[in-house]
């Protein structure tokens, strides 16, 4: 079995088709075929159409049931928080799986009763969250954000929440089945070899990592640990150019970059290079390989790296 995986789509629908008809034509989308597809958060913000990217994920986890898992990444959880979803406990039961349906259901419900103070905090998350106004264009419309924008221009903090407020209002009617899905996105996925995760982990504790490490960490860290470890990590969050250009002084990688033991990173910051790398895991032999721009396999660290 092979595991394909991919982090930090933010919003770039084309080039997650691109990769996806890559995918196909490797027989990823064949009825036998028992391949799994690891989408490591950050689905939007920063590109054109986040909503697009999540409606089309969903759709992958309903055409391969069982073989799509979709992960948190730092730019989901903020949206949760900027729209004014459950508080910050109910969506950490919400990762564990542990909250009962009538309970869940409130996770597509906007805490609309909040004040001025309130909402103008959660604007201002917005603002740093989603720069350039991009997933509130897809999620909320052109109009919801139009009328954000010129208040904010006019500084007047009461016009900017009652915009502010309308169009999360929008969002939670309008996408109320997007916000639930990304409510229900687990941090991190372990198997027999890898952890899959957006950030990363404290490795300090070895194989207790899981115990150590803080949701934060996991969703929003900026250590980027290379070296040996008792799995191999694989997670996005910041661009593999930039790791390899901190670890080695050169920043010319435009795809997975492997710090040659334990460490993938995946983020292309595909945002600005329209490049989606793509890690193939083979969990039996512990091989990895990567695809080119065209979909073709080559492999980067063979099962002797373990």
């Amino acid at each position: 079995m092979s595991i394909y995986a991919m982090s930090d789509i933010h919003g770039c629908l084309d080039d997650l088709e691109r990769r996806l008809a890559h995918l196909r034509a490797l027989g990823f989308f064949d009825d036998a075929c028992e391949d799994q597809l690891v989408l490591i958060g950050d689905f939007i913000d920063r590109g054109p159409d986040g909503l697009g990217v999540v409606r089309r994920v969903m759709a992958l986890e309903d055409e391969c049931p069982g073989r799509v898992t979709s992960l948190m990444g730092n730019h989901e959880a903020e949206m949760l928080e900027w729209v004014g979803m459950a508080p910050a406990e109910k969506s950490d039961a919400a990762l564990e799986g542990d909250l009962p349906d009538d309970e869940r259901a409130l996770l597509g419900e906007v805490l609309a009763e909040g004040t001025d103070d309130e909402v103008l905090a959660r604007l201002r998350m917005w603002q740093g969250a989603d720069k350039g106004g991009l997933s509130m264009r897809s999620f909320a419309g052109e109009s919801a954000l139009a009328d954000i924008e010129a208040a904010v221009a006019a500084h007047d903090d009461a016009l900017a929440a009652a915009a502010f407020g309308r169009a999360c209002e929008k969002i939670s009617s309008d996408c109320a089945a997007e916000l639930r899905w990304m409510g229900r996105l687990a941090p991190y996925l372990k198997t027999a070899r890898h952890v899959f995760v957006h950030s990363g982990i404290d490795e300090s504790q070895g194989a207790e990592w899981e115990l150590a490490t803080p949701r934060e960490r996991m969703l929003a860290g900026r250590e980027t640990p290379c070296g040996p470890f008792v799995l191999d990590v694989v997670c996005g969050h910041t661009p593999a150019a930039m790791v390899a250009e901190n670890v080695t002084g050169d920043g010319s990688v435009e795809g997975v970059w492997w710090d040659g033991a334990s460490h993938f990173y995946v983020d292309g910051a595909t945002a600005y290079t329209h490049r989606l790398p793509t890690l193939v895991c083979d969990e039996a032999e512990g091989r990895h390989l990567e695809l080119d721009g065209c979909g073709r396999p080559r492999e980067i660290a063979s099962a002797a790296h373990r």
